[in-house]
C-alpha cells in the first residue's frame, strides 16, 4: 500500500488535476498488478491531494515507477506542484476477520475498525 501526498500551485490547479487523472487513468488500464490507485482532495486545502494506491506486490509498484505512461504527468508536476510528493509505502496485511483480531489483541488501535480495514506498519 502506498500514500502519495501532493500539492498544486494555486496558479496551476487545473493542470496539476489534469496530470493526476491521466495518471489515475493509464496506471488503472495498463498496470497489471495495481489492486486499486484513487486520487482525492483534501478538505481543507483544495490544492492537496492524496492518492492512495494498492498493488499486488513490490515488483507490480517497481514497474509503475518506471512505466512508460508516468512520464508525461510526471514532467507535468514537477511544474505545477509546490515541490516533491510525500510517498509513505506500507507492507499491509489485510485481516478479513477485525472482530477476531480484536479479541486477540492484534488491533493496534484498541478498538474495532470499520469492517474492510487493512493494518498498515510502515
Amino acid at each position: 500500500m502506498v500514500h502519495v501526498t501532493v500539492r498544486a500551485r494555486r496558479d496551476r490547479r487545473d493542470e496539476a488535476i489534469a496530470a493526476l487523472r491521466r495518471m489515475q487513468e493509464s496506471t488503472r488500464r495498463f498496470d497489471a498488478g495495481c489492486l486499486g490507485y484513487a486520487f482525492s482532495v483534501d478538505l481543507d486545502d483544495d490544492c492537496v491531494f492524496r492518492c492512495v494506491e494498492t498493488w499486488r506486490d513490490i515488483a507490480a509498484l517497481r514497474a509503475h515507477l518506471h512505466a512508460d505512461h508516468m512520464r508525461e504527468p510526471d514532467a507535468v508536476l514537477e511544474e505545477t506542484t509546490t515541490g516533491p510528493a510525500a510517498i509513505t509505502v506500507f507492507d499491509a496485511t489485510a485481516i478479513d476477520d477485525w472482530r477476531a483480531a480484536v479479541a486477540a489483541d492484534l488491533s493496534p488501535i484498541g478498538r474495532a475498525p470499520i469492517p474492510g480495514t487493512v493494518w498498515c506498519r510502515p
